[in-house]
Formats: structure tokens, sequence, C-alpha cells
């Protein structure tokens, strides 16, 4: 499936953006999943961004702008 499927108001550069899953927890994410990096009540979700891109997240959710990203993915 791809972002175009699920979010028709996606922007036309996102909407080929394959994804298979979500998560919210950086460690379950696989191959092509949208991350969702949400503050908790311990933790930001902001601090697991790499870890998520690292195992394969294809875009990244998230209420302020994430800096220092190591690849590029929106």
């Amino acid at each position: 499936m791809f972002l175009g499927n699920l979010l028709r108001s996606a922007n036309k550069n996102y909407q080929k953006i394959p994804v298979k899953g979500i998560s919210f927890d950086s460690r379950k994410v696989k191959k092509n999943y949208i991350f969702f990096a949400i503050k908790g009540k311990h933790s930001s979700g902001l601090k697991f961004v790499n870890e998520a891109i690292s195992r394969g997240a294809s875009l990244i959710v998230s209420e302020k702008k994430i800096k220092n990203k190591t690849k590029n993915i929106p």
C-alpha cells in the first residue's frame, strides 16, 4: 500500500511512499513502517527516530521538526 491510499490529502511528492504498517515503538518498526514519534509519559519518541529509520521506517510523523536524521526520510 502507498501513503496516497491512506491519506488522499497527502502531498503529491509523498503519495508513492510505501507503507506496510505503523508503530509508536521504534523497536517494533519494520521496513516501510510509519513511525509516530510522540511524547510519552517518561520520554519522547523524538529520541528514537534514528533507530526507527535504521530499522526501515519510510515515514516519520512528529509534532516537532526533526534534526540530525541519518537519512532523508519524510
